[in-house]
């Protein structure tokens, strides 16, 4: 007589609903966790990004007043027969004092691709602080009947918000709050970025530079 030896069979247990839960849960607390950690690292990248191509600009800017006596043209002038190219693009042409003039903010909301959107702004200011690019319905751009004393850089900052626009409710958008950073430091000081607010806040990023400037480019040196 033959034995066969008998089968074993080995008990396979699968994974409990309970378990799958559990499971679930624990990676979702994971990324809870991380997801916002890495947002924030992505924003406090572009602001020292921002920041530092600011820092360059600046120096740039500088060297331009050194050999012209006088500071780029504001945002909206367009240079030569390149409706793309505008006031940063006279930082790296004829004479290079910077690699490229196209200094991408990171921060810009606006989708229209041209550098001439695209980048951080610039402007040249007056003594009592408006924008030579300060557009208003009445005049228009401000005519550079002498030459500027000082000038700003602006990214949107981490908020995406130019903040440019004339408000309704109080009528003190930013160039308002410029112009009067004398009379109402504190109506300017809205608009500088702090991140101590958090991460994304309001205001803008600025630098500023340059002689005879008002209590708004005071501020803004102060913070940078």
């Amino acid at each position: 007589m033959q034995f066969t030896k008998p089968i074993t069979t080995i008990a396979r247990r699968a994974f409990t609903l309970i378990e799958l839960l559990i499971v679930v849960a624990i990676i979702a607390i994971l990324a809870a966790i991380a997801v916002p950690n890495f947002l924030e690292a992505q924003t406090r990248a572009k602001v020292s990004r921002v920041k530092a191509d600011m820092r360059t600009a600046g120096t740039a800017i500088e060297m331009y007043y050194v050999d012209n006596n006088s500071y780029p043209t504001g945002w909206g002038t367009h240079i030569g027969p390149n409706p793309d190219a505008h006031s940063l693009f006279l930082l790296s042409t004829p004479i290079a004092y910077i690699t490229s003039g196209n200094l991408q903010d990171p921060f810009n909301p606006i989708k229209d691709p041209r550098p001439m959107y695209s980048t951080v702004q610039y402007d040249p200011m007056t003594v009592d602080g408006r924008m030579f690019s300060e557009y208003h319905f009445d005049i228009g751009y401000i005519q550079r009947g002498e030459p500027a004393p000082w000038w700003v850089l602006i990214s949107a900052g981490p908020d995406m918000n130019y903040e440019f626009t004339y408000n309704p409710t109080d009528g003190q958008g930013v160039e308002w709050r410029t112009a009067n950073a004398n009379a109402n430091p504190g109506a300017f000081s809205e608009m500088i970025y702090d991140p101590t607010n958090g991460t994304v806040s309001r205001g803008n990023v600025w630098r500023a530079g340059g002689s005879q400037i008002n209590r708004a480019g005071m501020m803004i040196i102060a913070n940078h």
